[in-house]
């Protein structure tokens, strides 16, 4: 007996040094994928080791016969760790703009339509929307000035009309959320857009698909650094004439200035009235041009097909998609196409309302509002 415990012994101690060396070995050889960085978090993952697999499968009863060495061996637990990076120089910090574009509805009504009488509830309207950046169509230069007044100090506005006295393609902004660079207003035409006089209202014609339009086609572009981040950010703002092949021009030229400037850009917004009377996922139609021939450039509103423009002001509250009316007023007008950021938060279609003098609901425009809210990332 005494001769078969003297042999045990050394036979246990050898398999017991076997087994932490093969422990340590293991250990050593776990495998860890690189990580990630997510949205700002680390993502660290670990995954199983193949080792550990061969030698369960050579000694199938190592795992009940030492269990805990099996649990030595072992990998952390398969799962996904967010944590804090160390270096802060790799941490995504995300900042959000919020964008409307509202048509105003030129001021060619009688009471109680006239601009005097909506102009109120219009720049309440804007007030509740609380938007960073607010693009305007169909506004005259006294209309545009007037809204900005009403919407605080720190606002400013950039674009001119089209002609003296006409309406424009104005950009609203709060200068305590944005740095101005630089913009400018330019004329639609066959030959190409032509710059308007800086401060003046424009004085070029337009002349599409070989016709001279009865009003002079626009689009303002302003360059603004959002002050927090650093993003430089190209804001476009235009109202399309009502005939298609007018539309496909002005869609092509559109897509070349943004395609000349975007790549100066952290991230560029596209808004207006486009005068989409046609479902906007049509083959060919003057959207899908404008998206086709801007690479990465996104409807925030992923082309819902909902009406934001009405016969007039009245505000029947049907529900969504319900106009018991021509089809060709049936489809979205206005839109807000973004290129570049970090992705749309959100985006509405907003639909204000006031209760006039007689009691009834009417809307301060014809068209409705609609918004995006844009993160865009930290550059510096």
């Amino acid at each position: 007996m005494r001769m078969v415990t003297d042999m045990i012994w050394p036979v246990g101690l050898t398999l017991l040094s076997a087994c932490l060396v093969i422990t340590l070995t293991l250990r050593l050889q776990t495998i860890r994928k690189k990580p990630k960085i997510i949205n700002g978090e680390v993502n660290s993952h670990v995954t199983e080791n193949p080792v550990v697999e061969v030698w369960k499968n050579r000694i199938p009863l190592l795992p009940a016969l030492l269990p805990n060495f099996i649990d030595l061996m072992a990998p952390v637990e398969k799962r996904e760790i967010a944590m804090v990076p160390a270096d802060s120089s790799v941490k995504r910090e995300l900042f959000l703009i919020k964008i409307t574009s509202f048509n105003v509805r030129c001021d060619s009504d009688a009471p109680p339509f006239s601009w005097e009488h909506r102009s109120p509830h219009f720049e309440d309207a804007l007030n509740r929307i609380s938007a960073d950046i607010i693009c305007l169509q169909e506004a005259t230069e006294v209309v545009a000035v007037g809204l900005c007044a009403g919407l605080g100090k720190n606002w400013r506005l950039s674009g001119v009309p089209r002609k003296h006295g006409s309406e424009g393609t104005q950009i609203l902004f709060d200068t305590t959320v944005f740095t101005f660079l630089d913009s400018w207003t330019w004329v639609f035409n066959d030959k190409g857009p032509s710059p308007c006089p800086p401060m003046t209202p424009c004085t070029s014609t337009s002349v599409l698909a070989g016709r001279k339009c009865p009003h002079v086609r626009i689009f303002t572009h302003a360059v603004l650094v959002h002050r927090e981040s650093g993003a430089v950010i190209h804001v476009y703002n235009t109202h399309f004439p009502l005939e298609l092949d007018e539309q496909e021009v002005c869609a092509r030229e559109l897509a070349a200035h943004i395609n000349r400037n975007s790549a100066c850009a952290n991230c560029t917004l596209v808004c207006g009235d486009f005068n989409s009377h046609y479902t906007p996922l049509t083959k060919g139609c003057p959207l899908q041009i404008l998206v086709r021939e801007v690479d990465g450039l996104l409807d925030a509103h992923d082309f819902r097909d909902e009406p934001t423009f009405h016969k007039d002001f009245a505000a029947d509250d049907l529900p969504s998609g319900s106009y018991l009316w021509s089809e060709r007023f049936s489809h979205r007008l206005d839109y807000v196409f973004v290129k570049g950021g970090a992705g749309v938060q959100s985006a509405t279609i907003d639909r204000p309302r006031y209760r006039g003098s007689d009691g009834q609901l009417w809307r301060p425009s014809d068209h409705d509002a609609v918004t995006a809210v844009v993160a865009v990332d930290a550059v510096f």
